[in-house]
């Protein structure tokens, strides 16, 4: 029964304080909302590749050091490719060939390179293929960007001599531009929002009880 009471006890704030709550909870999905909507709709395009079986190891490690990446001579070509996805080289040609200092607003070419790689996913499957997803606000961008990254392979394996073979990759899925958006996840947003609101509601009640409480006594 003590125990019932002393629950009862703890709860009272809450129940006292229900529109605090459900303030904080309104405008918390106002503002989530208006927030999302505001911002530039993005898509997702994604290039899946098969990398090589054989890889030239005597030239290996000349490769990963021009592209100054931090691997070992023993890396499959899967580690090899991502590598070379992953490096500055990569980045700094992508930047140049499709203009994103202008399209990211930026006069430095290390922050558009900053971008894109946020932009951009590397992943690979447990099959062993290679996908990268890059995302921007214009669809037909974000599918040519994804497919230059297999393109620009063959050119720098021209100039490392890394891989003998000839195209580099076999490209399972050429990047397509998206006809629906990745994002904002409007929902996701506004579902995760209401859950911290009514957490910080709750706890905001308990000083204001405890507050009004003093003040009558």
């Amino acid at each position: 029964m003590n125990e019932e009471i002393n629950i009862s006890d703890y709860l009272r704030p809450i129940k006292n304080k229900w529109w605090v709550t459900l303030s904080i909870f309104l405008v918390a999905e106002l503002t989530s909302m208006l927030i999302t909507v505001r911002q530039h709709k993005t898509y997702e395009s994604t290039t899946t590749i098969f990398p090589p079986k054989v890889v030239e190891i005597d030239t290996l490690s000349t490769a990963i050091l021009k592209i100054k990446r931090k691997v070992s001579i023993g890396l499959s070509p899967t580690q090899s490719i991502i590598a070379i996805f992953k490096s500055k080289r990569m980045a700094s040609d992508i930047v140049e060939k499709f203009g994103l200092l202008s399209l990211y607003n930026t006069q430095f070419k290390s922050d558009a390179v900053k971008k894109l790689e946020n932009s951009t996913n590397i992943s690979v499957s447990k099959e062993g293929a290679v996908s990268v997803t890059v995302s921007s606000i214009d669809p037909k961008l974000a599918a040519e960007i994804a497919n230059f990254y297999v393109e620009n392979l063959d050119k720098i394996n021209n100039e490392l001599k890394l891989f003998s073979v000839k195209p580099v990759v076999t490209v399972i899925d050429p990047a397509i531009p998206a006809d629906r958006p990745s994002g904002p996840k409007v929902k996701l947003c506004m579902f995760i929002t209401g859950l911290l609101s009514i957490l910080v509601g709750i706890l905001v009640s308990f000083p204001i009880n405890s507050i009004e409480r003093r003040k009558e006594s």
